[in-house]
């Protein structure tokens, strides 16, 4: 295929999905747009879509070439969009001014999970807009900055705030398996993989938990009477429940590894 007729093919599809997302179209929900060569036309375009878009989930625009006011546009679409939680936009240009705005529109979403901002030319002051912003968003797991010209204890300190959120959930099963009773704090936030937490991921956790929950369901079948030993021994057995809760966070780094892996294959 010629270089005129790539570029053709490109920018019919790309104003077929634009269409379909201006239209709502409950079957889009995953969008791939990486490397069509974006004007700020269609990322106004894009834009004035996703702001009453409901069904895209995962949006990716790698190597576009948006820059900082493609960035700040995009920023508007998250902070008024309720259902895209994946979005990438590695290999662009947004530079520390369009990673400020994306930051600032963190602060008011509530359903992104996933930003890719790997090699977009952010220097110190963007990340720390970044850094800045996860303290009102408990919400995204997973921001991805290498490649960019931020320090490295920056990108590390961000990534230890974004995995915040899951060790405050193990924390949280440790409180309820005890009826709430305060616990000792197992988790050490800096110990845990700035990786990728997905759909995927989240689901092999789940499966883990269920194992632990089967492990402990044999255990209460060994005896006759399982409210009898409430009564007799309830310190142990809230113990117990809570080595099972302990087990899962500690599968935590490898299964995160395995993510970070799943994600990069996909791109690929």
């Amino acid at each position: 295929m010629t270089k005129s007729a790539q570029t053709k093919y490109q920018q019919k599809y790309l104003r077929k999905v634009l269409k379909k997302i201006a239209k709502n179209d409950p079957s889009t929900t995953e969008v791939v747009l990486n490397n069509h060569p974006f004007q700020e036309e269609t990322v106004a375009t894009l834009t004035s879509s996703l702001v009453s878009n409901t069904h895209l989930r995962i949006l990716y625009l790698h190597n576009c070439g948006i820059n900082a006011r493609g960035a700040h546009l995009l920023a508007y679409a998250i902070r008024n969009n309720s259902s895209i939680e994946h979005l990438w936009l590695n290999g662009n240009r947004v530079g520390s001014a369009g990673a400020e705005a994306l930051a600032n529109a963190l602060r008011d979403n509530s359903t992104l999970t996933t930003l890719g901002l790997c090699d977009n030319d952010i220097g110190n002051h963007g990340g720390k807009r970044i850094n800045e912003s996860l303290k009102y968003n408990d919400v995204i797991t997973d921001i991805f900055l290498e490649g960019n010209r931020m320090s490295d204890r920056l990108v590390e300190e961000i990534g230890r705030r974004c995995d915040r959120s899951l060790i405050e959930d193990c924390h949280q099963e440790h409180k309820l398996s005890c009826g709430g009773s305060p616990v000792e704090d197992y988790g050490d936030e800096s110990t845990v993989m700035s990786s990728v937490t997905s759909s995927y991921t989240r689901r092999m956790l789940e499966s883990i938990e269920e194992e632990s929950e089967e492990d402990q369901e044999e255990e209460d079948s060994e005896d006759d009477d399982v409210s009898t030993v409430f009564d007799q021994d309830i310190t142990s057995y809230a113990m117990a429940d809570l080595q099972a809760s302990r087990k899962k966070c500690d599968f935590l780094p490898k299964i995160r590894l395995f993510g970070r892996k799943f994600r990069i294959g996909k791109q690929q």
